[in-house]
């Protein structure tokens, strides 16, 4: 059985911020997620979490539960591949970094049968609220066949730990 996989993207508001590149760093993760989507088989199962999206306030606790399934998990013909793109031409950052209630809740979508992965992308620092790598420990435990990759844009120390 192919793996299942949800691309999870940081849509906080430090994405905003410059890249190496000379674009900003969501830009970046743009351009990234859209090859992705662009290039996966038509029979591969993805989906696109997002957080940090939907809300811009200064309320932590609000802040710190901003994730949004964008496109379920399922294979990626013609029309969930211009549905995928459609969402991430539109994304813009603006929150928190709940990376650790994104994972949760990614997992939630992918479920429990056969493998399963999450690509993360990010460039920050979780705003703790839980942990991810408290999350990470605790998925593992549950037993379900579960990789979770991590690609950084310009990410500092503290955040590559």
């Amino acid at each position: 059985m192919p793996s299942e996989i949800e691309l999870v993207l940081d849509l906080s508001g430090s994405m905003q911020a410059d890249d190496a590149g000379g674009q900003t760093r969501l830009a970046a993760a743009k351009q990234a997620v859209g090859r992705i989507v662009d290039t996966a088989p038509d029979e591969a199962r993805l989906g696109l979490r997002a957080y940090g999206a939907a809300y811009p306030g200064e309320d932590r606790t609000r802040g710190r539960s901003d994730t949004q399934l964008l496109t379920p998990i399922g294979p990626m013909n013609a029309v969930s591949r211009a549905a995928a793109k459609q969402k991430i031409a539109g994304m813009q950052a603006v929150g928190f970094t709940p990376i650790g209630v994104a994972l949760r809740a990614a997992a939630q979508d992918l479920g429990t049968d056969g493998p399963r992965r999450i690509v993360l992308i990010s460039d920050g620092e979780d705003t703790r609220a839980p942990p991810p790598c408290d999350v990470a420990k605790e998925l593992k435990a549950t037993g379900i066949d579960l990789a979770v990759d991590a690609v950084g844009f310009v990410v500092s120390h503290i955040a590559r730990r």
